[in-house]
């Protein structure tokens, strides 16, 4: 019997013989809470994978950082 992964495209299509197209360089992995440095206001970044590291993406809309 074999294992099968529900909504596991990328397994599909590497089965099918597609490659699959890369626009990104990093990872999507989840959003988390944070607190900008400058008016300490929580803003909602994201956690990323690129190259074997995490990186954490927050930008505060009334400050940029």
């Amino acid at each position: 019997m074999q294992e099968r992964r529900e909504g596991s495209r990328t397994g599909a299509a590497r089965r099918a013989g597609v490659r699959t197209r890369v626009d990104r360089d990093e990872v999507f992995l989840e959003l988390t809470r944070s607190i900008c440095p400058v008016c300490e206001v929580v803003i909602d970044p994201e956690l990323n994978a690129r190259e074997g590291r995490v990186v954490l993406r927050k930008r505060c809309e009334e400050h940029g950082s």
